[in-house]
């Protein structure tokens, strides 16, 4: 929300498609072309570390869940 209400502020211009173009918009606007595409690569690095915290924990609460009984035994096979 703090980041949209900037852009409209600080950026002129087309809208970006996407949030990573909008924050490198909004961060070359605020810092200069360097700091933009630095904040575009932290989100994008922040989104792939949470994706991949998603794909990792996902399984594990499975098998944890098989252990307590709460799904088929066949889960903890994978274990």
């Amino acid at each position: 929300c703090l980041v949209t209400l900037t852009f409209s502020l600080v950026a002129t211009g087309a809208v970006p498609d996407t949030d990573e173009a909008l924050v490198a918009v909004v961060g070359a606007a605020l810092f200069g072309g360097a700091a933009g595409r630095l904040l575009a690569a932290m989100v994008a690095a922040a989104v792939a570390g949470s994706l991949l915290a998603v794909l990792l924990g996902g399984p594990r609460m499975y098998v944890a869940m098989a252990a307590d009984g709460l799904l088929p035994s066949r889960v903890r096979w994978f274990d």
